[in-house]
């Protein structure tokens, strides 16, 4: 029973594969710059084809050249840390509201570059993601601070996931009518 269970859900999964795709240009993204779970900035910015907005030394792009990828810079220069040289302080940079083109969620992420102060990134909902930092001293020389790609699934419609469910339901029924059937003989 549990194989059949697993191979309806392996279908269901199927009909909404990882795929890439960017933010819609025109997009209105919240930030919010966070040190150990406290605001310490916070404004919408308009997703635009080029860098979108800066903070500080940072510039922030959600949309790399129009593809699904991700930049986050910092000047090349020695920093005493992100926002409070606070050695023991965790700093986040938090976007809300992506709108994926498609209407697809986010699912994952896949950091292709980071400064070493960099230690993970949460995705906080289908469209919101935090970069999590170290807020110590650091050099950067590349200007990268954290890069990568998002990874989308397309969002399965309410009728087309009903429908996969029935037909799933259907064929555990059959296979039960077919095995008692099969016993009988």
């Amino acid at each position: 029973m549990f194989k059949k269970l697993a191979a309806v859900a392996a279908l269901a999964i199927a009909a909404s594969s990882a795929q890439a795709a960017p933010v819609v240009l025109g997009d209105t993204v919240k930030f919010d710059l966070n040190v150990n779970g406290n605001t310490y900035d916070s404004f919408n910015f308009t997703n635009v084809a080029g860098f979108d907005t800066g903070l500080g030394a940072h510039q922030m792009d959600v949309d790399v050249g129009g593809t699904e990828g991700f930049l986050l810079t910092v000047s090349p220069a020695s920093y005493c840390g992100i926002a409070t040289c606070d050695r023991s302080s965790i700093t986040s940079f938090v976007f809300s509201d992506l709108d994926f083109l498609g209407g697809e969620t986010l699912a994952n992420f896949v950091v292709t570059a980071a400064q070493n102060t960099f230690t993970s990134f949460t995705i906080l909902s289908g469209n919101s993601i935090a970069f999590n930092f170290l807020d110590t001293p650091f050099t950067n020389t590349d200007g990268i601070f954290v890069q990568g790609n998002f990874v989308t699934v397309a969002a399965v419609p309410l009728p087309a996931g009903g429908a996969l469910l029935l037909t799933g339901l259907a064929g555990l029924g059959a296979m039960r009518r077919r095995k008692k059937a099969v016993k009988a003989a």
